[in-house]
């Protein structure tokens, strides 16, 4: 399975909203943590992700061998990806056999990287939104 982990994972954006992000799932406790990492895997799958795919990319290149939108033939992939949150992590990912091929790229098999399971700022910017909207001051 390819799979993105909160906790241990490699983010695209600054590292202030990161540490932000992070401190927040270390000071809410492991229900609270739950509770983000749930609300965090929602908004990747329902939203981050299928944004992703639209925008292809960022930082996809563009087809070389073909017409039409990149990843997306099908839509299996994108609509193969799902989310399990614990109280320790969250984990997104695809069963989709080609999946890895396409997040890391296979350069023998004329497979462009094309990462599609990542946090971007945009993507930590809304959860942590999201989840001071859903735990503020009522």
């Amino acid at each position: 399975m390819e799979r993105l982990v909160m906790p241990g994972a490699t983010f695209n954006g600054g590292a202030a909203l990161i540490k932000s992000v992070r401190k927040l799932a270390d000071s809410v406790g492991p229900a609270g943590r739950l509770a983000l990492y749930n609300l965090a895997g929602r908004h990747m799958v329902v939203t981050e992700i299928p944004l992703i795919f639209r925008e292809e990319g960022p930082g996809w290149k563009p087809l070389k061998y073909r017409r039409g939108k990149i990843l997306q033939d099908t839509g299996r992939l994108r609509d193969s990806i799902t989310y399990r949150a614990t109280m320790n992590d969250l984990v997104i990912g695809t069963k989709v056999r080609y999946g890895g091929y396409h997040q890391y790229g296979a350069p023998k098999a004329h497979v462009q990287k094309r990462a599609y399971l990542k946090f971007t700022t945009r993507a930590l910017a809304a959860i942590k939104r999201l989840w001071l909207r859903s735990v503020g001051p009522k």
